[in-house]
């Protein structure tokens, strides 16, 4: 994030903060550049964390799929799996789905 726009953001904030508490506006400290850069900051990089787990469990769901399916099985469940956006999210519930499903039928 650039500087501008967090100081923007923190002008913003102290604003909205202050209108809603009239009573107690000259109280209140201002929200500063820094502050939310550190937010922000804090922000992506527990996003890239969650991404980074869920890729790691889509890879591990499928390997085991892997383990459970013929080669040529294997290679059309990769096919499908293409058609999907790329993001891990995708690619983990896409294999948690096909572990799921070879699982129930070999339980049944």
């Amino acid at each position: 994030m650039d500087r501008p726009k967090a100081e923007r953001m923190a002008a913003e904030r102290t604003r909205k903060y202050r209108e809603k508490l009239p009573l107690f506006a000259d109280q209140i400290p201002p929200t500063t550049a820094e502050e939310i850069e550190r937010a922000f900051d804090k922000h992506r990089a527990d996003f890239a964390a969650c991404e980074r787990r869920l890729q790691e469990r889509g890879d591990e769901f499928r390997a085991k799929v892997k383990e459970l399916v013929t080669d040529i099985e294997f290679a059309a469940l990769d096919s499908r799996r293409l058609n999907l956006p790329r993001g891990a999210e995708y690619h983990a519930d896409f294999w948690r789905h096909r572990y799921e499903e070879r699982c129930n039928t070999r339980d049944a």
